[in-house]
């Protein structure tokens, strides 16, 4: 039987301090509904990602 490999999308410190700061922008210019859509959209991209990796090609910059 072949083995089934799960993929996951790895962040950089500086990917998750700006996801941080669009999401404390966010709040304070929109509604949580609207918030909470931007977020819903986003890990529907992520899974988009994780199931057609060759869609968009890996970084070459070395992790901070």
């Amino acid at each position: 039987m072949s083995e089934i490999k799960i993929k996951q999308i790895v962040y950089t410190s500086t990917s998750l301090s700006n996801a941080t700061a669009i999401k404390k922008y966010l709040s304070n210019k929109f509604s949580q509904k609207q918030v909470d859509h931007f977020f819903s959209l986003l890990q529907s991209f992520e899974s988009v990602v994780i199931s057609y990796p060759k869609l968009y090609p890996k970084t070459t910059k070395k992790k901070m």
